[in-house]
């Protein structure tokens, strides 16, 4: 009997030690938490995110005579306006969407396009050029780094497949729209075989780098 009641007895005031011993860690810890926050800077609110940016069809005017023409496709459309005529940077993934941005560009200045840049070789960049060149009454120069015409010709041609099938994956094309707010980074990438896609290469390149003035802009 004596062995079972100091058997309790000590199982009684381990317990106890242990009951204290996690208070303290618990208090203990708090303290750090407490001194860790009060030394660092509070974040700003995250902003809220919105599933239809981009959806909206609009004209952002970025500067005194620089607009981006977003909404209407997956990538966007620049527009600089000079003395003598305006240079579109990138002309949209296929000739229908390219259409409406010249309209927005129309809404903007009557001024004629003088030149075109593409960025790169992507076909949401450089699939709508024919739209903009029928809008000229001239021929125009057309810009473009010197890897530009290889890399579209296999991402048009080579790689085709392979491409349509990683931008259903990347972009959500095959997803109906009644339920897809966008394709992640813009309205959405036309992938029905409604859209009609321009094969036009670049008049004039560059390797690394190059000074030109157009509309009366040096770049």
């Amino acid at each position: 009997m004596d062995i079972l009641i100091a058997v309790f007895l000590v199982i009684c005031s381990t317990l106890v030690t242990l009951a204290v011993q996690k208070r303290r860690s618990t208090n203990n810890n708090d303290r750090i938490k407490e001194s860790l926050i009060s030394k660092v800077k509070p974040r700003a609110k995250k902003p809220e995110k919105k599933g239809n940016f981009g959806n909206k069809k609009e004209t952002v005017k970025v500067d005194d005579n620089i607009y981006v023409i977003i909404g209407y496709g997956l990538a966007n459309c620049i527009v600089i306006e000079g003395d003598e005529g305006i240079i579109v940077i990138d002309t949209m993934e296929s000739t229908e969407v390219a259409r409406e941005v010249v309209e927005a560009i129309r809404e903007i200045t009557t001024k004629p396009i003088v030149g075109i840049i593409l960025t790169h070789f992507h076909v949401d960049h450089a699939s709508g050029t024919q739209a903009f060149l029928d809008d000229c009454k001239d021929d125009i120069p057309i810009y473009a780094h010197d890897s530009f015409s290889h890399y579209y010709s296999q991402v048009m041609d080579v790689r085709s497949p392979i491409t349509y099938k990683r931008a259903v994956r990347q972009f959500g094309t095959a997803i109906p729209e009644e339920v897809k707010k966008d394709a992640g980074i813009n309205l959405n990438l036309k992938m029905d075989g409604s859209a009609t896609v321009s094969y036009i290469y670049p008049t004039i390149t560059f390797n690394k780098k190059m000074s030109i003035t157009l509309a009366g802009i040096d770049l």
